[in-house]
């Protein structure tokens, strides 16, 4: 399988999926431990499932509260269900999880 990605105006590495027929841009972060990272109002309104508080760490040392989500992605042509950390409405859409069985191997710069 492969994943096509490019680099953003901030040299961000990013990819797309599709999640209930609506293309996402995610920033691929290798310093994030889940799977994906969306905002809250767009967790609900794909119907992902809440599961429970949590905490996590920012690259700044800051401790913040998140809330975890359950919800079906299609990866790689197949339905599977992600666990997905809510995030401010500001901050990036983020994979990193979904990628551990991957090889990612050539980005395009600014596309």
């Amino acid at each position: 399988m492969r994943i096509e990605g490019s680099f953003d105006e901030f040299l961000s590495p990013r990819i797309e999926i599709r999640i209930a027929k609506k293309k996402i841009s995610l920033v691929m972060d290798t310093g994030f431990n889940g799977e994906l990272m969306l905002p809250r109002s767009m967790l609900e309104d794909l119907d992902f499932t809440y599961g429970m508080k949590s905490e996590a760490e920012l690259a700044d040392g800051s401790i913040v509260e998140t809330t975890i989500y359950s919800g079906k992605i299609k990866w790689f042509g197949k339905r599977r269900t992600a666990q997905t950390t809510s995030r401010s409405p500001r901050g990036d859409n983020i994979v990193h999880g979904l990628l551990r069985p991957t090889w990612v191997t050539e980005y395009n710069y600014l596309r």
